[in-house]
C-alpha cells in the first residue's frame, strides 16, 4: 500500500479473520482494512515540493541561499557554485513533483544520496502540505564533509617462526583519497605500499628474503557508466531481467583501476604486475553485492633466478611464463551473498568469484586461422615471448557464525576453487595459482609451501 501512495499504511490497519464453518471443509479468509479514526479514510499522497540543500549546515539562513530549479526539484545553495553536479543530484532523487508517493522511490533516494562520498550527514524530511492534505513536500538536507582530501598511513609488521628459522616482515602504505575529484561525487583513490621480509637463522643471522612494491589508482564514478553498452545488449537479449537492469542502471556505481606491482622473493624469482580495469559495483536492497569487470588487462612479467628447481617438474616452469591476461567483454564477476543474523543467531557470507581470461583473443585466433587456412597461434610479443593468458577460473568462500550467546558462538569457513587452462596453454599462470600458507593464511608454513610437489605430471616435448 505504501508503494501506492498511501504513506502512512501500516499493517496494524490490517485484520484478518478466518470461517471455517463450511460444510466442504474449505475456510474463507476476509481482510478488513480499518481506519485510523472513526469516519475517516486513508489518504493517498502525490509528491509536492521537493526542496535540496546541497550544503547544509545547522542554523543556516534560508533567504541568504541561491535557488535554482532544475528538473522540478528546487536547489538551495550557501556557495557561489554547485559542490556536486545537480544533474546528479537529481538522478539520484527517485520521487519528483507529480507523482505518486512510493515506499521504494524514498528508500532508494535515501540509499543513492548516502552513498555520495562528498556528504557526510543526508536527511529527507516528509511534511504534508498545509494547504492540500494529499500533497507531501520534502526537504533533502545534504551536510557535505568539510575536507576534500583524507591522507593515511600505516606501518605493519609480524613475526613467524618455521623451525629453527625466525622470520619479521615489514610494511608501509599511505593512501590519498579525493572525496569530490571532478565534481560530480567521484572518488578518487592513490594508494602506495611497500614492504620486506628478513629471515634470521643462526648459521646466516638476518637475510633479507622478499620486497615488494605497489602503486595503485581507483577511480569510482557514483553512476552508471556502460560506454561500450554490455548493459542494454545484456537486457535486450534477456540474460538480465527488466527489474534488476533498471536497479543496476538506478543505484550501480563505474570503477576504473590502473596500478603497477613488484614483488621480489630473493634468489627465487621477481613478479612485475601493470594492471587496468573497467567494470561496475551494485548492492541490491536485499544487501547482495555485484561487481563485474567486462574490461580487464593484466601483463605479468616473471624473471626466475634459479631454474635447477623445475628440473623434476617442467611444467612448473611453463607456469612462470610472461604473459597478458585480457578480457574485453568479460573479465572477472563476483556475487557475494549477505545473510544477516536471524533471530536463532545464525549469519552466512558467501562469495562466488569467476574469472575467464584469453576467450576472445582465442575465439577470434580461431575465426582467422579457419578464414586464412593458417594454424598460428597469436602472441603478443614474440620477441619476449609474452603470450595470451588463456584460463578459466572459479573460487567460492563460505563463511557461517552461529552466535550462542554474547560471549559465545561458533564460526566455520569453507574455501575452495578451480582453475583451468585452454588453448595451447599447458599450464595456468602461477600468479592465478591458488595456495596457502603465509602471515595472513596457515602461518605455519611459507606462502604457496603446502600442497602436492611431485604429482606425476611430466612435460614432453
Amino acid at each position: 500500500m505504501q508503494n501506492h501512495g498511501y504513506s502512512n499504511f501500516s499493517n496494524n490497519f490490517i485484520e484478518i479473520s478466518g470461517d471455517s464453518s463450511q460444510v466442504n471443509k474449505d475456510v474463507d479468509i476476509f481482510f478488513q482494512f480499518r481506519t485510523a479514526l472513526p469516519d475517516t479514510i486513508h489518504t493517498k499522497f502525490v509528491t509536492g515540493e521537493v526542496k535540496v540543500y546541497t550544503d547544509y549546515f545547522k542554523e543556516q539562513v534560508v533567504d541568504s541561499l541561491s535557488a535554482d530549479t532544475i528538473n522540478m526539484l528546487q536547489f538551495y545553495r550557501q556557495s557561489s557554485s554547485f559542490l556536486v553536479k545537480p544533474s546528479l543530484l537529481s538522478n539520484s532523487i527517485f520521487f519528483k513533483q507529480g507523482s505518486l508517493l512510493r515506499r521504494d522511490d524514498r528508500q532508494k533516494t535515501f540509499r543513492k544520496l548516502n552513498s555520495l562520498g562528498t556528504y557526510r550527514f543526508v536527511t529527507v524530511n516528509a511534511r504534508v502540505d498545509k494547504d492540500r492534505d494529499s500533497i507531501m513536500n520534502f526537504e533533502i538536507l545534504l551536510t557535505p564533509f568539510q575536507k576534500k582530501w583524507i591522507f593515511d598511513g600505516s606501518l605493519e609488521g609480524y613475526f613467524s617462526t618455521l623451525g629453527a628459522a625466525r622470520l619479521f616482515g615489514f610494511s608501509v602504505s599511505s593512501q590519498f583519497v579525493n572525496r569530490n575529484f571532478l565534481g560530480g561525487s567521484e572518488k578518487y583513490t592513490l594508494r602506495a605500499e611497500a614492504g620486506t621480509e628478513v629471515g634470521y637463522a643462526r648459521e646466516t643471522g638476518f637475510v633479507q628474503r622478499t620486497t615488494n612494491l605497489s602503486l595503485q589508482n581507483n577511480l569510482n564514478i557514483p553512476s552508471f557508466q556502460d560506454f561500450i553498452g554490455l548493459g542494454r545488449l545484456a537486457n535486450r537479449s534477456g540474460i538480465i531481467r527488466d527489474k534488476f537492469y533498471k536497479n543496476f542502471v538506478e543505484e550501480a556505481s563505474t570503477n576504473i583501476g590502473l596500478g603497477f606491482s613488484a614483488l621480489n622473493i630473493i634468489n627465487f624469482y621477481s613478479l612485475s604486475t601493470f594492471n587496468a580495469s573497467f567494470g561496475f559495483d551494485y548492492t541490491s536492497p536485499k544487501g547482495n553485492r555485484y561487481v563485474f569487470k567486462p574490461l580487464g588487462f593484466n601483463l605479468d612479467l616473471y624473471s626466475i633466478k634459479d631454474t635447477t628447481r623445475f628440473e623434476q617438474n617442467p611444467l612448473i616452469l611453463l607456469s612462470f611464463k610472461d604473459i597478458l591476461g585480457t578480457g574485453f567483454v568479460f573479465r572477472d564477476f563476483s556475487y557475494i551473498y549477505t545473510k544477516t543474523k536471524d533471530r536463532k543467531g545464525n549469519s552466512m557470507l558467501a562469495i562466488n568469484n569467476l574469472e575467464v581470461s584469453g576467450w576472445e583473443v582465442h575465439l577470434t585466433n580461431l575465426l582467422y586461422n579457419a578464414i586464412s587456412g593458417s594454424d598460428r597461434e597469436w602472441v603478443l610479443d614474440d620477441k619476449r615471448e609474452i603470450a595470451f593468458a588463456k584460463y578459466i577460473r572459479y573460487e567460492f568462500d563460505g563463511r557461517y557464525n552461529k552466535e550462542y550467546t554474547k560471549t559465545t558462538s561458533f564460526a566455520s569457513r569453507l574455501n575452495f576453487g578451480i582453475i583451468v587452462p585452454f588453448g595451447n596453454n599447458p599450464s595456468a599462470p602461477f600468479i592465478r595459482q591458488f595456495g596457502v600458507g603465509g602471515p595472513n593464511s596457515l602461518r605455519a608454513w611459507n606462502i604457496k609451501e603446502p600442497g602436492p610437489e611431485d604429482i606425476g605430471i611430466r612435460w614432453q616435448n
